[in-house]
């Protein structure tokens, strides 16, 4: 399972945003979808969500992932895609934080991806989807063969400190720091 800290997470202030999102959702839910979208928290962490949405039958969990675009049924060999309800409750928790509210790195516009809509490319760490805006068209132009990072998960990654190295020829044990 992904390490969930690095992913993008939305601020504070946007959690009438989240909710709206959340709400959204639902309201295009089928019914076995719409329980356990409802039961998303946007006040609490990944890790709380994952084990409410888990607790769900595998019916429940299989109709959300369908929602977001999954095929978790059978296949021609009687295989589940998703092995177990916490792999299927982690892959609908991402989707439904992908259409939260964020800010386009290109324009500085507040956008959410609403449900039904395809961006054009999605963040490969927290599935957010694009801005579909001018500014971004140059961006997502020149991504061929690369990955696109949405502005939170850009930031979160670039507060990573920086540490010069110290160490000399004369002193080889010298140690990192951050001076």
């Amino acid at each position: 399972m992904p390490d969930m800290t690095n992913m993008a997470t939305p601020t504070d202030d946007k959690s009438d945003g989240n909710a709206l999102a959340v709400g959204n959702l639902v309201n295009a839910a089928d019914p076995l979808t719409k329980k356990v979208l409802s039961a998303y928290r946007h006040d609490v962490d990944y890790t709380k969500n994952l084990d409410i949405i888990r607790t769900f039958n595998c019916a429940h969990l299989e109709a959300a992932a369908s929602f977001f675009g999954a095929s978790p049924g059978s296949h021609a060999d009687k295989t589940k895609q998703y092995q177990n309800r916490t792999t299927l409750a982690d892959y609908i928790i991402i989707q439904l934080e992908s259409h939260f509210p964020c800010d386009c790195e290109g324009c500085g516009e507040g956008y959410a991806v609403k449900p039904g809509e395809s961006p054009r490319v999605r963040c490969f760490l927290c599935q957010q989807g694009s801005h579909d805006c001018e500014a971004m068209d140059g961006t997502l132009g020149s991504l061929t063969g690369s990955v696109w990072l949405c502005l939170p998960c850009k930031d979160k990654n670039n507060k990573i400190e920086t540490f010069m190295c110290n160490q000399s020829a004369e002193d080889p044990e010298s140690v990192l720091s951050d001076e």
